[in-house]
């Protein structure tokens, strides 16, 4: 069989489960198990395949694939903010607009690294696979003083984050495995904790009601990671509760959230007498909040 045969047959069981993009599914597939690029692949169309675990990997990949599981877990690897990242079924896979998301903590956080501080300490909430907060530690790497902490309910997810600070060779950034609530507690009953220059936050924010809504490839990502099982606000509302035992007095927490949530959230905040400014994504969409 020809890497053109095999790619041909992908395509039509791709093509079949309606799958979207099915061509380009099958030719990622094929050049993720027989380890080519693209251009590779395309000089080898015409090559006989004598390597059969190749044959056989891919076509259990096309399977998969044609059940809805989402690529990147078949594939197991993302590239997000220029770093490569292992992901699994127990992360939700990044999204471009979770790029944009660092691309904002770090425009809007020069003047923090020109104060003389000691020490600045950024903690990402419900980090998740540590897409976020590894592509800000790799971004302040060579910055000694900025000491970078990521959190997760999930110790499987945690194990993930840890997986790629490992492969990454990351020292400045550590993650811990605690329930999101329990962390907060924790803030509130210690005097002495610290308090974080930067919060970067991309919560569950799906409501109840639209998670079932939700495409039906979504639905091999952890529930746990996209809903909080109420309105989609309870983890904004928690933070908005409880902002001074989380963020220092000159602290800024940047939010990732849903369509239509900005205006509500940004009303939480305002309540409470912090200043709050929405960031449109590269879609026009109100997709971001800067709270200070």
């Amino acid at each position: 069989m020809t890497y053109k045969e095999l790619l041909t047959d992908g395509i039509a069981i791709l093509t079949k489960s309606d799958i979207q993009s099915a061509s380009t599914n099958a030719e990622l597939l094929l050049c993720h198990y027989a380890n080519l690029s693209k251009i590779e692949l395309s000089f080898k169309k015409n090559e006989i395949i004598n390597d059969i675990s190749i044959i056989e990997n891919y076509k259990k990949g096309i399977i998969e694939r044609s059940t809805n599981k989402p690529l990147q877990y078949i594939i197991g690897q993302i590239t997000f903010y220029n770093i490569s990242l292992y992901i699994n079924e127990n992360v939700l896979i990044p999204r471009p607009e979770t790029e944009e998301l660092v691309e904002l903590v770090i425009k809007n956080s020069t003047a923090l690294l020109k104060t003389k501080t000691p020490e600045i300490n950024i903690i990402d909430l419900c980090s998740g696979s540590g897409c976020v907060s590894l592509a800000l530690a790799k971004h302040y790497e060579k910055h000694k003083n900025i000491n970078i902490v990521g959190i997760d309910i999930s110790k499987d997810a945690v194990d993930v984050a840890l997986f790629n600070k490992k492969n990454l060779s990351l020292k400045n950034i550590n993650y811990i495995n605690i329930d999101f609530f329990d962390f907060i507690k924790h803030q509130q009953s210690n005097t002495n904790s610290t308090k974080y220059d930067i919060i970067v936050c991309n919560p569950p924010y799906i409501s109840e009601s639209d998670y079932h809504q939700l495409d039906k490839e979504l639905f091999f990502e952890p529930r746990i990671a996209l809903t909080d099982e109420h309105n989609g606000l309870t983890f904004f509302q928690a933070i908005a509760d409880n902002i001074d035992y989380l963020l220092s007095p000159k602290g800024t927490i940047f939010f990732e959230c849903g369509l239509y949530q900005a205006e509500k959230i940004k009303r939480l905040f305002e309540e409470k007498h912090h200043s709050a400014i929405i960031h449109k994504d590269f879609a026009g969409i109100d997709r971001f909040l800067q709270i200070k």
